[in-house]
């Protein structure tokens, strides 16, 4: 499996509608992760990112089903 991990900054906003979850950090960039293709885990990292709002953390972007850009995409997130 392939995983790219990155800091992404303090995390400032967290949001979803009913396609994606949204993080925004304290530079204004935002990340997403698709509801409809992870839709479980999806509520759980939006649950876990709530959490972490107002804290310096890190993403991580899979690389197992292509190469998605970790400027857009992200599948977890953890307090650094």
């Amino acid at each position: 499996m392939a995983f790219v991990w990155h800091s992404f900054g303090i995390l400032s906003e967290v949001t979803k509608d009913n396609s994606y979850v949204y993080i925004k950090n304290s530079d204004g960039r935002y990340l997403k992760m698709s509801i409809g293709r992870y839709k479980e885990s999806a509520l759980n990292i939006y649950d876990k990112a709530l959490t972490l709002k107002g804290q310096n953390v890190e993403v991580r972007t899979s690389q197992n089903t292509s190469n998605w850009s970790t400027q857009e995409w992200f599948s977890e997130i953890n307090a650094l």
